[in-house]
């Protein structure tokens, strides 16, 4: 069987896009302590993925919701760290936050996210698609496409 890489060259931000739309939505899930449709949500995992697929979404980030995720004590430990592990997509997320959660606020200054740029997320690599199996190349270039920006 050949090694194939089709989502190679893409964000984290365009691979959960492409979850979202997949058929295969309602029994994809990023955790490893939960199960499908309910995550563990005390991880710092599910701390990013579950703000940025709200994000994606376009659904609302509720205070209490933030005040609980942040009330985990992975993020507690990430967030006291110089670096923050995944920072790119932290900034993603801030950068589509405009609210006034205290916590929050401290997050999108620590990753840059009130001055960066993170258009470039939403992208693919064109140069990847060298990893990706030729008989497969069109299809998984066509249908990344859709959902992700082919930036040349």
């Amino acid at each position: 069987m050949p090694f194939n890489l089709p989502v190679v060259g893409l964000t984290e931000v365009c691979t959960l896009k492409i979850v979202l739309n997949s058929n295969y939505n309602h029994i994809a899930h990023h955790c490893h302590y939960g199960k499908v449709n309910k995550p563990y949500m005390n991880c710092y995992k599910c701390f990013r993925k579950s703000l940025l697929e709200k994000v994606i979404k376009g659904n609302p980030l509720e205070y209490s919701y933030l005040d609980r995720l942040f009330k985990i004590k992975d993020v507690q430990n990430v967030m006291k760290t110089p670096y923050m592990a995944f920072g790119n997509v932290l900034s993603y997320i801030t950068t589509n936050y405009n609210g006034n959660h205290i916590q929050m606020k401290l997050l999108k200054q620590k990753t840059r996210g009130d001055i960066l740029n993170c258009d470039w997320m939403h992208k693919w690599y064109p140069h990847a698609e060298e990893f990706i199996i030729p008989k497969y190349q069109m299809d998984i270039i066509e249908k990344n496409s859709k959902i992700c920006w082919y930036d040349e």
